[in-house]
């Protein structure tokens, strides 16, 4: 039977004095994502918000996502005011913001690396994936090659998983979308085929990415995985009921969720501490790779 870690928290908090509430520093980089826990959080941790999102271009659409940031922390009912940390676009800005924070429960240094080498061990798996079943024209699904946070790090693993096997890395293959969106990663593709692109495989860094680039190909003549075969990161439940299903890693949802209770308890509880743990993402095997 599934441990109830809901009761067991709220029956801790209920036997902790208001005074003795941990610190936590959550890093934010959109409102609405980081509304849905914040309410939820306040009822364990005094909580500063850090607002980070290099991303976001222009200047003007970043203002406005951090002016509704502070509107969702406004209008909240938390049991305590929630602290804003607005870290814009500069980098040493961005470490002024959280000089004196380095201890709390945010992670650290090592929790960073984990992070870099996590995402790239990832993309490096799916890549694998794809050289193993005998390609070697492999093209890049990614956002920007600049974006210093997601795209950036898989397309690393990218990189490395081609050097890895001994294939040059060739520009002409690497598409950006600049977004996450279905839309751009479908105008991406569809750019590039029509400027002659010549590859055997895709690797998306997104499902959602991947399932615009499976549009584009089909609108462009090319079946898949007859004549490209697709594979991405993520595990989107969607991404398993579009035709062909598409081939993904999975991030273990369940497991990171009950891994993320069980360290909260034991934080809250005095025997444990803010760790950074690394779980296996897995393969689903869909029908969007074959061999060549």
């Amino acid at each position: 039977m599934k441990e109830n870690y809901q009761k067991q928290l709220d029956a801790l908090l209920a036997s902790l004095p208001p005074e003795s509430k941990p610190r936590l520093l959550l890093q934010s980089c959109c409102g609405p994502c980081s509304s849905y826990v914040l309410e939820y959080l306040t009822r364990y941790f005094r909580v500063t918000v850090l607002y980070y999102n290099p991303n976001i271009q222009p200047r003007a659409e970043y203002d406005r996502r951090l002016y509704w940031q502070q509107e969702l922390i406004r209008r909240l009912p938390t049991p305590e005011p929630v602290q804003l940390l607005d870290c814009g676009y500069d980098g040493q800005r961005y470490i002024d913001a959280v000089r004196g924070l380095e201890r709390e429960p945010e992670g650290g240094a090592r929790c960073t690396v984990c992070f870099r080498l996590r995402l790239e061990e990832t993309a490096r798996q799916a890549v694998d994936h794809l050289y193993d079943h005998g390609h070697r024209r492999i093209a890049a699904l990614i956002c920007r090659e600049d974006d210093q946070s997601i795209s950036q790090l898989r397309y690393q693993g990218y990189r490395k998983a081609l050097e890895s096997h001994g294939i040059p890395l060739d520009e002409d293959l690497v598409m950006c979308t600049g977004t996450f969106d279905i839309r751009d990663a479908y105008e991406a593709v569809s750019r590039r085929l029509r400027q002659g692109a010549d590859f055997t495989a895709l690797f998306a860094i997104a499902d959602s990415m991947a399932i615009g680039a499976m549009r584009a190909l089909r609108d462009a003549g090319r079946r898949v995985p007859e004549d490209c075969s697709v594979i991405a990161i993520d595990g989107l439940e969607l991404s398993a009921y579009i035709e062909p299903p598409l081939t993904t890693l999975c991030q273990p949802m369940e497991e990171m969720g009950r891994r993320s209770a069980q360290i909260l308890l034991g934080m809250l509880r005095g025997h444990g501490s803010h760790c950074c743990e690394v779980l296996p993402t897995q393969l689903r095997e869909g029908g969007s790779v074959r061999s060549v």
